[in-house]
């Protein structure tokens, strides 16, 4: 998404969003750092806010395994499995163990650094494992793996015999290693063999067209994003451009304050971009820091199905204020909220502690945002969403 002592020395608190690569575990959503401890496991009894779980028997099922178990045991994959288990107990997809190596791939990720992997975010929907975005320029981008693909099997195996843990474990390896990804596209099963390769791919990337547009795509929101987006805007003031396209497509989420960044280029300083609740109760507001760059600059924003968390933040903000109009299809709405707590053993949990909400108190939670301007994308290479929002923008 391990068992916490009291005092080993936590990380300090981070404000990220999981957009889960297949390096990592299957979690998708805002997430928020936390310095407090789980509670202390004392002869083997978990105590904690809501009283105690007895796990007397999980020591006792261990201690007939290791005397009669007719098999090799691994211990470490025992132990991932127990904290496997008592978080998937919780029934919230979103409420994962993450182990040293995963959460070691996930800070890596957040900070903007490249990884070895096919280039896709994975998440659970309807008890399937799905593509919520391929990376834009990864390797399952350029073998065709679009948003809303569902993973039937990896290299033969089905996905349904394996647990979390597998599935991501199958889809890693070396660079210039192959893996084949049976893929369920509207009722049809395919198979497609992709390379592992490096991928170091800049979360913004952007524009100027002859038409005086100006195109600024956000691929996820790292910690470089809000600057690199700054310095698109900057661009594209200097060029007075007649209007932008903000390309938010595949993009599955990243850091909130990265998206609270983006937000502060049309908002003035001050405006609210979320919050965050638990029931009526608001733990926690997102208001934009910076001045804005292209505030009276007309913008359209581009979404599908594999837009998610973050990118909705920004995209109902800027719509609620009336600076934005949305083309595309229905995004995939993640509207709840995760923390993430280091554990003793270098692993993290990432439970869920509350929802967000858009500035007019709306929440997209399993909904997702429906754009303005429903654009379905061509059968033939034409991008007709892109095409749509320049004629929007353009007036034609």
């Amino acid at each position: 998404m391990t068992e916490q002592a009291k005092h080993p020395r936590l990380s300090r608190r981070q404000t990220v969003s999981i957009a889960v690569l297949a390096v990592l575990t299957l979690v998708l959503g805002v997430m928020l750092g936390s310095l407090t401890s789980l509670g202390s496991t004392v002869r083997g009894l978990l105590y904690g806010a809501r009283g105690e779980i007895d796990l007397t028997t999980v020591q006792e099922i261990y201690a007939i395994l290791r005397t009669d178990f007719d098999g090799e045991l691994d211990t470490t994959a025992l132990q991932n499995g127990a904290k496997r288990g008592l978080v998937a107990a919780t029934g919230d997809q979103f409420t994962n163990y993450l182990t040293p190596e995963q959460t070691t791939a996930m800070m890596q990720r957040m900070n903007g650094n490249g990884f070895v992997g096919i280039g896709v975010e994975l998440g659970f929907k309807n008890g399937n494992l799905v593509i919520i975005a391929p990376q834009d320029g990864s390797p399952a981008k350029q073998a065709g793996i679009q948003a809303g693909d569902i993973i039937s099997a990896i290299n033969g195996t089905p996905v349904a015999a394996m647990s979390e843990e597998q599935a991501v474990q199958a889809l890693r390896g070396e660079r210039g290693s192959t893996v084949t990804l049976t893929i369920l596209r509207d009722k049809q099963l395919m198979d497609l063999t992709i390379t592992r390769q490096a991928i170091t791919i800049p979360s913004v990337r952007w524009t100027v067209t002859g038409e005086n547009v100006g195109v600024l795509t956000i691929t996820t929101f790292d910690n470089n994003t809000s600057r690199l987006a700054r310095d698109a805007a900057q661009e594209f003031q200097s060029k007075k451009v007649r209007g932008i396209i903000l390309d938010m497509r595949d993009n599955p989420g990243g850091a909130v304050t990265a998206a609270q960044g983006v937000v502060s280029l049309w908002l003035p300083e001050g405006s609210l971009v979320m919050t965050e609740r638990r029931g009526e109760t608001i733990l926690r507001t997102y208001k934009t820091e910076l001045s804005p760059l292209v505030d009276t600059t007309p913008t359209v924003i581009l979404l599908n199905e594999g837009s998610a968390s973050a990118s909705e933040v920004v995209a109902g903000a800027l719509r609620e204020y009336d600076k934005a109009t949305i083309v595309g299809t229905q995004s995939f709405g993640k509207g709840s909220v995760q923390e993430i707590r280091r554990l003793s053993n270098g692993g993290s949990l990432a439970f869920t502690v509350s929802r967000w909400f858009t500035p007019k108190n709306n929440s997209i939670d399993g909904k997702g945002i429906t754009p303005d301007t429903l654009v379905e994308q061509s059968s033939d290479n034409a991008d007709s969403k892109m095409n749509a929002a320049v004629q929007k923008l353009l007036g034609n």
